[in-house]
């Protein structure tokens, strides 16, 4: 770990001001709390207090880490991801999907039910996605049979729906080339059934990937980490050597549970601030970031 000095006096990474009102600052990712991801941001202005420090993260530390005025905080620098094979998840990382998973809800529903975007991100963060438990009412007669209609539905009218509305993440292309550039290992695991990868097989971007499970693959879907050390096991990597890359708390989990690094992207069914509370290693906007994350360049 560095010392406040020592990290002070890095470069960080510059913000530059947009207008006169603002000024220019340096920013440094740290682990705020032992888990939290967020930042020390440093605004460049003179006679700025040597000692001071301003913490930025994606949730209300006062609230999440029951903080009073007074209190100490602990924050550390992140230590450098050094690793030899990524695993991503598929839907909401790889593949422009959640929506989709809306519409395809919303045409199963046939408008005798209301459902929203916020449902479906809440399923997808929740171990075992009981989507519809959301959507009928406790009071639906034969309610267990009715939910059991409406995912058989939903599975039969997947195909169209994906074929008109899910789409690859932009850049994948250059980050997987940048990633086996530097022998970096790649594989997939996913809880799904495989079906939403169409686009990039459809790219030839597959072909990047040395082990790809779907849940018909495993007996234990994430976020049980059976997955995950399968995946690393066929790669040669321990878990240690490894890191999983998805879009959702359950991802997170999987990841902790594997012993891998943990980074989000917020392409998907998480938000900033739920992820963030998860805990994991890193958190990006997009994938193009991951090259950089790895620190690939």
């Amino acid at each position: 770990r560095l010392t406040w000095g020592a990290v002070k006096a890095s470069p960080g990474y510059r913000i530059a001001a947009t207008d006169g009102l603002s000024c220019d600052a340096r920013c440094y990712p740290v682990q705020i709390g032992g888990h939290l991801p967020g930042v020390v941001v440093i605004p460049e202005v003179p006679e700025y207090p040597e000692f001071q420090v301003e913490l930025v993260a994606a949730l209300s530390l006062r609230q999440h880490l029951s903080l009073e005025d007074g209190d100490s905080l602990e924050f550390s620098t992140f230590e450098p991801l050094s690793v030899r094979a990524v695993l991503f998840d598929a839907d909401g990382t790889l593949v422009d999907s959640v929506e989709a998973f809306r519409i395809v809800a919303e045409q199963a529903a046939a408008g005798k039910y209301r459902v929203t975007r916020e449902a479906v991100n809440e399923a997808l963060n929740t171990p075992g996605g009981a989507f519809w438990e959301l959507i009928v009412p406790e009071e639906e007669e034969n309610r267990s049979n009715v939910i059991a209609g409406l995912r058989h539905t939903a599975f039969e009218l997947w195909d169209s729906v994906l074929n008109a509305h899910v789409t690859m993440i932009p850049g994948l292309a250059a980050v997987f080339e940048c990633l086996t550039r530097a022998e970096i290992s790649l594989g997939i695991v996913t809880s799904s059934d495989g079906r939403s990868l169409g686009p990039l097989r459809e790219a030839g971007l597959l072909e990047y990937f040395d082990v790809i499970l779907a849940a018909a693959d495993v007996e234990h879907l994430k976020p049980h980490p059976e997955g995950l050390l399968q995946a690393a096991k066929t790669l040669g990597v321990s878990p240690e050597e490894a890191a999983y890359v998805g879009d959702t708390v359950i991802d997170v989990q999987a990841s902790r549970a594997a012993g891998m690094a943990s980074i989000v992207v917020l392409t998907g069914a998480g938000d900033s601030a739920r992820l963030s509370a998860a805990g994991p290693d890193r958190i990006a906007a997009s994938m193009s970031q991951l090259p950089k994350l790895l620190e690939l360049g």
